[in-house]
């Protein structure tokens, strides 16, 4: 919650009852310069135990808190960040599932720390809060244990049934990392039952606390607030895209003529290494008049422009271009340096006609995404479905309408391979996933269907539900705010101003 000020986190342990107004004034006046942050002063001296710290610190942060004490780490994913960069940022990897990795974190608001690691480890990172002296001394355990050729980090109190879903026995227990004690304690503290107060566990393997806000929104609202998408399957046969449409599917190696516009020298050599070796002609340009007199010559296919530009604004060029008769058609990927959230970039797209916008500093893979995307989507209407990817979503609706969810995932997954820019594939897939429980592959298939159409009311509705239900305060607060611009009638605006209301 880098952008707004966060609630006083005695404040919330007051509001949650888990400390007396006399036990924090008196943590308050004993706290010094240099000492550990107010919470974990407090689970230190026993005054509040980690479940109640977390709680309070998932609130605050808007990100739900994982207790290092009920997990286990494969410690082979320690490979994925470097020890230095742990020990520097304070996180853990406690979990890596695919192209995702959920991240343990002193501070899950820092965005850039976020960057940093999605650029190193090359996954998309969930992040969790949780206690800065509970990190430290796991990060010290399991990359210890790492460089003495152990398998497994299991926390004290780690649930028999997180061990199983693990595969760890508990015949390898003798093998794996835990907690400075006796043996018989940390057996007794491993066979001991979860904290009663615990959520449920999101994902399966990774214990999870969410915060007393959320529950409280989601219980106020629970009308409202499930994800269950009423027109699954009614497919709008007019939006169809007719059996000669070819099929886009990325890498796009066409050898299209791209134009980086970018007063950075480094960010031009980038974009001309990466599409120069996917088949693209690549020209650059360092100033916005020098791009319009290309521009001209050349009339490129798509332009990864940054918007402050010297002479001529970005802003500029892309408004020249978009009110333009014959170079309308070009594709403008906007960039800029200075955050200024989603509304910022529909503003772009709805002022000047920009097809999307990245934040810096670049990140290669979304580059490259949102490049092939855009240029995509430019030459036909986004949400429309090709044939070759069509047979699939139908099959995979018909066998959900008969109870084969397993089935109807496959033929969706396929459909994707077939085309991975299908819209409504995306959509139905993370409808689909959803309904399995499987949370975090619903986020991401929402996502990658919203980045192809953005205004998609559905999709964002069912995006922010799973947010919410997941512990994400800050992004269901987002999805649901991207949802209040999109509703479809007035009585949905008030329903959603509602849900906006209650979760914050």
């Amino acid at each position: 919650m880098t952008s707004e000020k966060k609630k006083p986190i005695g404040s919330i342990l007051l509001k949650q009852r888990a400390v007396s107004a006399s036990q924090l004034e008196k943590a308050l006046k004993e706290s010094k310069r240099g000492d550990p942050p107010l919470v974990s002063r407090l689970t230190d001296q026993g005054v509040i135990v980690e479940t109640q710290a977390l709680k309070a610190l998932s609130e605050q942060s808007g990100c739900p808190g994982i207790d290092l004490n009920q997990v286990v780490i494969r410690l082979d994913d320690l490979r994925l960040v470097p020890r230095e960069m742990a020990e520097r940022h304070s996180i853990v990897p406690v979990l890596v599932k695919g192209n995702r990795m959920f991240v343990a974190m002193a501070d899950p608001g820092d965005q850039s720390v976020v960057e940093e690691l999605e650029m190193v480890t090359g996954k998309r990172a969930f992040p969790y809060i949780s206690l800065q002296s509970s990190l430290r001394r796991v990060i010290a355990d399991a990359y210890d244990g790492r460089d003495r050729g152990l398998k497994h980090y299991v926390g004290p109190k780690c649930p028999p049934e997180t061990l199983r879903k693990a595969g760890v026995a508990q015949a390898q227990l003798s093998t794996a990392v835990t907690i400075d004690e006796a043996p018989s304690t940390q057996l007794e503290r491993r066979l001991r039952p979860s904290n009663p107060k615990m959520q449920a566990v999101v994902p399966s393997e990774t214990p999870v606390v969410l915060d007393d806000a959320m529950a409280a929104a989601a219980s106020s609202e629970s009308a409202e607030v499930q994800f269950d998408e009423p027109t699954f399957g009614a497919v709008d046969a007019g939006r169809r895209a007719v059996p000669q449409r070819p099929v886009p599917r990325p890498p796009i190696k066409s050898g299209k003529t791209l134009l980086v516009v970018d007063e950075d020298a480094e960010v031009r050599r980038m974009v001309v290494s990466v599409f120069g070796e996917r088949g693209h002609r690549v020209l650059e340009a360092s100033r916005g008049d020098m791009a319009l007199q290309m521009i001209r010559a050349e009339k490129p296919n798509t332009m990864v422009l940054e918007a402050t530009l010297p002479n001529v604004h970005g802003f500029e060029v892309a408004r020249e271009l978009k009110g333009s008769e014959r170079y309308r058609d070009i594709v403008i990927i906007m960039v800029s340096g200075l955050y200024r959230g989603w509304r910022f970039a529909e503003d772009l797209k709805s002022n000047y006609g920009i097809d999307a916008f990245l934040e810096k500093p670049l990140r290669i893979g979304d580059l490259v995404h949102t490049v092939e995307s855009a240029g995509a989507s430019a030459s036909a209407a986004p949400q429309a479905t090709s044939a070759e990817a069509e047979p699939y979503l139908r099959a995979g609706i018909e066998a959900y309408k008969a109870g084969r969810l397993e089935e109807a995932i496959g033929q969706l997954r396929t459909g994707i391979e077939r085309d991975p820019l299908a819209f409504e594939v995306h959509f139905h897939l993370g409808l689909l996933f959803g309904k399995a429980g499987q949370l975090y592959d619903a986020i991401q298939e929402l996502e990658t269907a919203l980045s192809i159409r953005s205004d998609f009311f559905p999709a964002l509705k069912n995006l922010a539900v799973l947010y919410q239900n997941a512990g994400f305060r800050n992004k269901a607060i987002e999805m649901w705010s991207r949802c209040l611009a999109a509703a479809p009638d007035d009585k949905t605006r008030e329903s959603i101003k509602r849900l906006l209301v209650a979760v914050l």
